[in-house]
């Protein structure tokens, strides 16, 4: 009877506690970044000219909101990119990649 009381008191421990645990995060939002503010990261790394800041800004206001086609933004961001800029961010990726064991070439 004891180790019944035992683990029903450890699984509504675990019960209460995830719900406070999650909690924590406050407004922080998801786990994932957006990644438009990747992109002005990534534009700020690379050393962005005028007119790719502007084509940036462009882009950002045609994918507007929260619901946008990632893989589209993405392909747009890509065309904002010079060659060596291109070469560079694929190095990137790749450097992140190799630190996580997961570097999927695209």
């Amino acid at each position: 009877m004891y180790k019944k009381m035992a683990i029903l008191a450890g699984v509504c421990g675990l019960l209460l506690a995830t719900p406070a645990m999650a909690q924590q995060r406050g407004d922080k939002g998801p786990r994932h970044r957006d990644p438009k503010q990747m992109t002005e990261q990534v534009a700020k790394r690379m050393n962005f000219t005028d007119e790719q800041k502007a084509q940036l800004k462009t882009l950002n206001q045609e994918f507007s909101g929260d619901d946008y086609d990632r893989k589209a933004y993405h392909e747009g961001f890509k065309k904002i990119l010079t060659t060596e800029q291109k070469e560079a961010l694929e190095q990137r990726r790749m450097k992140m990649g190799d630190r996580r064991g997961q570097h999927k070439p695209e």
